[in-house]
């Protein structure tokens, strides 16, 4: 008996279209749009500069039919069925089992639906709207042109402080080292456009530049968790480029960083320039004359001042926390018993917010959903980029592990733990997952897989649970 030769294509194992042969239907075409749309404006934060007062409500207005339509597709909750979004969703249950045992339990309350809630909100959505590995490739284009958008309005309505650090005078863009946070995380969603050779000449050029840009205006925001963001990227790009790219790249950083004497200000260089005194902060503190490094050591002194009293009131409360946003109220009652001025402020490190106003069963549920995340992108990256027919998963999975790289790296140094960056990067890893789980499993049961592509797919689905609702049986 001849053996059967006749295989499904690359192009359609790889998710490339939802179904071989049939195009998207016009409610996933619709879905994916009204996502877009909510994305952008989320990411960008465009919408804090086009409503300024909150009276249009335009968040609302774009999420509710997101939300409408996600929950008509039968698949709201499908990114909970995926183990990012099961811990995920733990996490997001233990914090409200925590309330009770807050400091200020209204206050946890309130600042807890008017944050995770709509944080979560995008992590829901993305996992229920995008369909097929081409959405995931338009989806980094919408993610990539949120950046250039926020870095137009970031430069447009940037102000200096007297140290020279660039941040918006209001809004979520505010604070210098979150605004340097967003812009890295972004900023691979750019290299991804500027890496597609299916894309136009005049926009990879333009995303070069946009690249650029963002690397320019993250050093301008006076982040020293930014700086060494961007070396360890650059270290990790290097390591997973071809000997061809890595020409490249130690060409552009050896340019780089010849460049930052002349980009950076004074102010600028003397305060990145006390990362090398961080481990003596006080003594320099003490001894320095200008202002701007007095100021930056003082700020490495207090971040970890900070960091201890939240070790120590995690000590004191170890399982639910002091409450969700409240370190601050905990740490100035800290400070009042012991006769000690309070700093009012969060912990410069999202994981050690996470423990101390959630408990330590939070953090391992939130570690887990994170670890998860970055072993999907990393799975799909390495089964990929062995296979020629598949250079557009693998680049897309390179870009959504880079990305969660930045968010790790700058947010050890960063306060917005409830922001949504992770949700929706952790949206984005759920809906990988489902998509090239749900194209596994329907070449591993379709008739027209040779035994021989059968094996190359059985290694994918291997110890894998199928999604029966989303996935219909062959």
């Amino acid at each position: 008996m001849a053996r059967n030769t006749t295989v499904l294509t690359p192009h359609t194992y790889t998710g490339v279209a939802p179904v071989a042969g049939q195009p998207e239907n016009i409610g996933a075409k619709f879905g994916f749009t009204v996502l877009s749309v909510y994305t952008f404006l989320l990411f960008s934060r465009a919408v804090e500069f086009i409503d300024t007062t909150g009276s249009l409500h335009l968040m609302v207005l774009i999420g509710m039919p997101a939300i409408l339509l996600a929950v008509m597709s039968g698949k709201i909750l499908l990114a909970f069925r995926t183990r990012v979004g099961r811990y995920l969703g733990l996490m997001s249950v233990w914090m409200v089992l925590a309330m009770p045992f807050s400091v200020w339990r209204g206050g946890s309350v309130r600042a807890f639906t008017g944050g995770w809630v709509k944080s979560l909100l995008i992590f829901l959505l993305v996992g229920a709207l995008l369909d097929n590995l081409s959405q995931l490739r338009r989806f980094a284009f919408v993610i990539a042109w949120a950046t250039s958008a926020m870095i137009f309005v970031v430069n447009r309505h940037a102000i200096q402080g007297r140290d020279s650090r660039v941040a918006v005078g209001w809004g979520t863009l505010g604070n210098s080292n979150d605004l340097a946070t967003v812009l890295l995380i972004g900023l691979p969603f750019c290299m991804h456009v500027v890496t597609d050779k299916r894309r136009m000449m005049p926009t990879r050029i333009w995303f070069v530049l946009v690249s650029a840009a963002a690397l320019l205006t993250s050093l301008k925001t006076g982040s020293r968790g930014a700086l060494v963001a961007m070396f360890l990227l650059t270290a990790f790009a290097f390591v997973k480029a071809s000997a061809a790219s890595r020409m490249i790249i130690a060409i552009v950083f050896i340019a780089f960083v010849g460049s930052l004497p002349f980009l950076l200000t004074p102010e600028l260089k003397a305060r990145y320039m006390t990362i090398l005194e961080s481990g003596n902060a006080d003594e320099a503190a003490a001894t320095a004359r200008d202002a701007t490094v007095k100021s930056a050591l003082q700020s490495t002194e207090a971040r970890r001042d900070l960091l201890e009293h939240a070790l120590q009131l995690s000590v004191r409360h170890p399982i639910f926390g002091v409450g969700y946003a409240e370190f601050p109220v905990a740490d100035s009652n800290r400070a009042a018993a012991e006769g000690q001025e309070a700093y009012w402020h969060e912990v410069h490190n999202i994981f050690a917010v996470i423990l101390v106003e959630n408990g330590l069963p939070a953090l391992i549920l939130f570690c887990c959903s994170f670890a998860c995340a970055v072993r999907v992108a990393a799975r799909n990256y390495k089964l990929a980029r062995r296979d020629p027919g598949q250079k557009e998963l693998a680049r897309f999975s390179l870009c959504l592990l880079t990305a969660l790289a930045a968010y790790f790296i700058c947010n050890n140094f960063a306060t917005d733990a409830y922001g949504f960056q992770f949700p929706l990067l952790g949206g984005i890893a759920a809906a990988l997952d489902i998509i090239t789980r749900q194209q596994s499993r329907a070449i591993a049961l379709s008739p027209a897989v040779a035994p021989w592509g059968a094996q190359v797919v059985r290694r994918r689905i291997q110890n894998v649970t199928p999604f029966r609702a989303a996935v219909p049986e062959l």
